[in-house]
């Protein structure tokens, strides 16, 4: 009755969400690794596709920045870390 052409209208959307979903996941691990988190890549791919995109991006604004942090200088005595009176 309605033949194929409803097949064609059902699953294009779906593989073009598909398709955005993991241009968004891969867009997400590569926050990550800028973050100076490669290792947690495998964790993203999988929030990424059997999660939610949402869930992935939410956990890599979570992590914590490790690349470009400058260390604060620590003060070599403690009379250099107290004011004087």
């Amino acid at each position: 009755m309605y033949g194929t052409a409803g097949l064609g209208a059902l699953f294009l959307p779906l593989i073009i969400l598909l398709i955005i979903s993991l241009c968004c996941t891969s867009a997400f691990v590569e926050l990550a690794v800028e973050k100076g988190h490669s290792g947690k890549t495998t964790t993203i791919w999988l929030l990424g596709i059997f999660g939610s995109v949402l869930a992935a991006g939410l956990y890599v604004a979570a992590l914590p920045d490790r690349a470009g942090v400058p260390s604060s200088p620590s003060p070599k005595t403690v009379d250099d870390e107290l004011p004087s009176l």
